[in-house]
């Protein structure tokens, strides 16, 4: 389904964050310079509160690296993802 799909986006999203250091140990940092603005670009303001709310137990981090995922998810540009995962993580 498409929901699905959106899923496997976003926790897509989440690897290539992880494989940011070079090291697929969890620790997830930013992939886009602009993150903010992609975010802002994507997501509506009152999904962005929800996401921050349904967040609200993760650091102020976690929380960022939520919102840049559900941004990428809301791209909708599996080439894009393609192309960063064999960027990034291979």
């Amino acid at each position: 389904t498409y929901e699905d799909l959106d899923t496997i986006r976003h926790e897509a999203h989440h690897m290539v964050q992880d494989c940011m250091d070079s090291k697929l140990d969890g620790r997830l940092d930013a992939l886009y310079e602009d993150a903010v603005d992609l975010i802002q670009e994507e997501l509506p303001l009152n999904m962005i509160q929800g996401i921050i709310t349904t967040y609200a137990d993760y650091n102020e981090h976690r929380q960022f690296m939520e919102l840049e995922a559900f941004a990428v998810s809301g791209m909708n540009d599996p080439s894009e993802q393609l192309s960063d995962i064999q960027n990034y993580c291979l």
